[in-house]
């Protein structure tokens, strides 16, 4: 899940004006399908939502062979700089 939410808010971090607002997540939701030992992996992410206040973000895990580990959904909140 770790990796999953490295992805997750830097997608969000890259669509946002940095110097006027921050990302937190707020909901993370994973459905863990198989395992993986020994093997590579690849987490990408792709917007569901992307609104001025929250973007909903999914992020689909693959191993080396192309096989579904994961998906997951993020949902983050954009807030202004205090």
């Amino acid at each position: 899940m770790s990796l999953v939410e490295s992805v997750g808010s830097p997608a969000s971090m890259l669509v946002i004006d940095n110097d006027k607002f921050i990302v937190r997540g707020i909901t993370f939701s994973a459905n863990h399908l198989r395992s993986v030992k020994n093997r590579n992996v690849t987490a990408t992410a792709t917007f569901i939502h992307k609104g001025r206040t929250t973007h909903l973000i999914e992020i689909r895990v693959e191993d080396d062979q192309g096989k579904l580990i994961s998906t997951c959904r993020l949902t983050n909140i954009i807030l202004p700089k205090v």
